[in-house]
């Protein structure tokens, strides 16, 4: 119960204190023309902006399997930008 206690509160410090530079990885599922056009231009910037961010890109034509798309890991932290 400890053990619990501690991790939670660890937790709610990281969030709570935690860095504001977006890190992790980041998966862009988009159609291809959307990708080359649009997408792939800006990556560049982006990853200078955001060194601690991978970001994957799946450009397909074909229609996303949203099913299959993969969820964030359990205990993984999802922060929202602020407003």
């Amino acid at each position: 119960m400890v053990r619990i206690l501690r991790e939670l509160a660890d937790a709610q410090d990281r969030v709570t204190h935690g860095s504001d530079a977006p890190h992790g990885n980041l998966r862009v599922i988009a159609p291809l023309s959307f990708g080359v056009r649009t997408l792939a231009p800006l990556l560049s910037g982006f990853a200078a902006r955001d060194p601690g961010l991978r970001v994957s890109l799946d450009l397909d034509d074909r229609r996303a399997d949203w099913a299959r798309v993969s969820r964030p890991a359990r205990g993984a932290q999802v922060k929202k930008p602020a407003d």
